[in-house]
């Protein structure tokens, strides 16, 4: 045992070791949801958004509320959910609230599954999703 923890040692001073330390202080992210909850079999419709809204008015919500979250929490981040429904039929009018929030700051998209199990009812849909 001895010799194993002077071989690590010996290695480690041999190496050109450096600490890397995260520095999270520069993210204050909050996440904009669909008011019905993110596990959805179909879209996704982000708070303030629906159906019948198009990429520019997409836009125009997005910048209201990624404008509150930076005016109310000083956030400089968004997580955005996704799932196969809202990428094959809705993500004309997402990539308006993507774009916008993208414009303010950094996004994080999230895949969000049907149901809280969190795996894709299937694997090839999901990989298409990120095509």
């Amino acid at each position: 045992m001895k010799n194993t923890y002077f071989t690590i040692a010996l290695i480690l001073s041999f190496c050109n070791f450096t600490l890397l330390i995260a520095q999270t202080n520069q993210f204050r992210g909050v996440n904009w949801a669909d008011p019905r909850d993110n596990f959805q079999t179909g879209v996704i419709y982000l708070s303030g958004l629906s159906s019948t809204d198009t990429y520019a008015s997409a836009s125009v919500v997005a910048d209201k509320v990624i404008g509150q979250f930076v005016d109310l929490f000083g956030s400089n981040s968004v997580r955005l959910p996704i799932n196969e429904a809202t990428v094959s039929t809705y993500w004309n009018t997402y990539t308006g609230a993507i774009d916008m929030a993208l414009a303010k700051g950094k996004v994080i998209i999230c895949y969000w599954s049907e149901s809280s199990g969190a795996l894709p009812r299937d694997i090839n849909a999901f990989w298409a999703m990120w095509q």
